[in-house]
């Protein structure tokens, strides 16, 4: 799970170029399974879930052996994270995030390259509230959004990008409260160090230390180069003023997902990609 802007994609760019990887990225079919959580019975659940990882992972043609299979859901599938540990308890599951003020503004510039969000919010203008509760239902149950963050992203596009970073953050807190095996690397550690992060994600993952130098060459170009998301066209795009509302809405919206404001660091465990032992401090 991701919280968005933090470095997913150009991790799965990683495994891929090691040629012993086949990467799903947001795959439809656990998209779909994610918004049947809730409203079937676990087992049922349960088993459409292995069913649908199984095909997933069928054998490939490939000239290489395939030793993993790497899927980014999206980021608001926060709920399946504890299906898919029950299901595969085996499997690594890995959180990733990024500094909060920098994934609101990098998100924002790439839901302004969004047309029909930039309708959305015109529509939502007229009504926050109903807008809110429609969005709220075409998201499901396993969101985590509440109709007030809808509201908000709405009204202050510079707050959007925060929700998915809220909503990932909070989760991982509360699944390592509960016990649950899983592990995070944030962004800047991946930018800062990208062989180090590796390494740490490698050994995690229990994968062949010798495809290391060939997941580093994945990091050599744009993961985003052949869409509107591309660097070079996002850096030309301006956010909006962080004003005091703005950053009210925001802070408010911290709270409503258990965590401290935007000024005071999130307190966070099971960081891999930081060699800090302990807890790691987030902004």
């Amino acid at each position: 799970p991701n919280g968005g802007r933090c470095g997913s994609t150009l991790l799965c760019q990683a495994f891929q170029a090691t040629d012993a990887a086949v990467v799903y990225s947001e795959p439809y079919a656990l998209d779909a399974l994610s918004f049947m959580t809730g409203s079937l019975p676990q087992e049922v659940i349960d088993v459409l879930a292995r069913d649908i990882i199984r095909v997933l992972c069928k054998p490939v043609t490939s000239p290489k052996r395939v030793d993993t299979f790497v899927f980014k859901p999206k980021s608001p599938q926060m709920e399946c994270v504890t299906l898919y540990g029950r299901v595969f308890p085996n499997a690594k599951q890995i959180f990733m995030w990024r500094d909060r003020r920098m994934t609101a503004e990098s998100l924002e510039k790439l839901l302004k390259q969004l047309t029909l969000v930039q309708l959305g919010r015109v529509a939502c203008a007229f009504s926050g509230t109903i807008t809110g509760k429609l969005s709220q239902m075409k998201m499901g149950p396993h969101s985590r959004f509440s109709v007030q963050d809808v509201v908000d992203l709405c009204q202050y596009p510079i707050v959007a990008g925060l929700l998915p970073v809220a909503i990932t953050l909070s989760a991982y807190r509360e699944f390592c409260n509960e016990g649950m095996k899983v592990v995070a690397v944030r962004y800047e550690d991946l930018v800062a160090d990208k062989e180090n992060t590796l390494k740490a994600v490698f050994e995690y993952c229990n994968l062949d230390m010798s495809l290391l130098p060939k997941a580093l060459n994945g990091f050599l170009k744009d993961s985003q180069a052949q869409s509107g998301f591309a660097r070079t066209t996002l850096r030309k795009v301006k956010n909006s003023p962080w004003s005091d509302e703005a950053r009210k809405r925001a802070d408010e919206m911290m709270e409503r997902h258990g965590l401290p404001p935007m000024d005071v660091p999130v307190p966070c465990e099971g960081v891999i990609s930081c060699p800090q032992e302990g807890t790691v401090y987030s902004t």
